[in-house]
């Protein structure tokens, strides 16, 4: 927080910190989301966090809480950034959701206790929620909406931005869409584009991490291919000389692989492993 700009002089916590949450990405978005919006926020949050990511957001309505509790349910670390003092949770509907993400994760505010959620906090807070993680998540968001503004102010902190793209027909998606176009915000359509990006910053969290292909519904065929394939892009040509395999079966085999979320697909059908 000491390399935002403005940081907090202090601020107040419920619940504990831990080492790993400075591994974290922050997902914000509108109030009143659509269904694509929320089936999109749920799917995406739950992903990031199976990958040890500590989800953060601001415990508002709509998308902020969505996002936590899609942590919480899956038992995750979420970090929620108030627009009030810690003791008084806006709105009242979250204040048992607060209570479970104190459990497991983190309530954080620089504002003192028993202050008011009054409207013009939740500008100002939005550059904590953006200052504290990798990278911002927008999902749905209007022109002129608050997830906007977190953007913007991790756009100023030199942090990763993302935005799902939605219909031009939607004014939930006209912020997100614009920044798409103008390039302040890079396109996600799944969480390979998130974690691709952040590849860098990540590895040292995720490199050590141990996975395990078991826990994904593969095939015998599919379990060979992928122990055959190196930690960095393979031509798919290699892989078929490899195993002596037709190229349109490992063609085949690589698109299921894509489909279940195991590998990514480069320029030059060049294919890697993401787990």
């Amino acid at each position: 927080m000491k390399n935002i700009y403005s940081p907090p002089v202090l601020i107040f916590t419920k619940g504990n910190f831990l080492p790993q949450d400075r591994f974290s990405i922050s997902i914000v978005g509108t109030r009143n989301p659509t269904n694509y919006g929320k089936i999109i926020c749920e799917k995406l949050s739950e992903e990031l966090a199976h990958f040890g990511l500590t989800i953060i957001s601001g415990l508002a309505y709509g998308i902020d809480t969505i996002a936590h509790k899609s942590a919480v349910k899956n038992s995750k670390r979420t970090i929620a950034v108030l627009g009030s003092g810690v003791d008084i949770i806006y709105p009242k509907e979250n204040i048992s959701l607060a209570k479970e993400i104190e459990k497991n994760g983190v309530i954080v505010s620089e504002y003192f206790f028993e202050t008011p959620a009054n409207s013009f906090n939740f500008p100002k807070r939005n550059r904590i929620i953006s200052g504290l993680s990798f990278g911002t998540i927008l999902i749905e968001s209007s022109i002129d909406g608050g997830g906007i503004i977190t953007m913007k102010t991790a756009l100023d902190q030199g942090k990763d931005t993302f935005a799902i793209p939605g219909s031009i027909l939607e004014n939930k998606s006209s912020g997100t869409n614009l920044l798409i176009k103008e390039g302040k915000a890079k396109l996600v359509q799944n969480v390979d584009d998130i974690l691709n990006e952040l590849n860098y910053k990540l590895q040292p969290f995720l490199g050590n991490k141990n996975f395990s292909y078991e826990k994904i519904n593969l095939s015998e065929r599919e379990k060979l291919i992928l122990s055959a394939m190196p930690n960095e892009p393979i031509h798919i040509d290699e892989i078929a000389s490899i195993l002596q395999i037709s190229v349109s079966e490992i063609l085949v085999n690589f698109l299921n692989l894509e489909f279940k979320g195991v590998i990514k697909q480069f320029a030059g059908k060049m294919f890697q492993k993401i787990l």
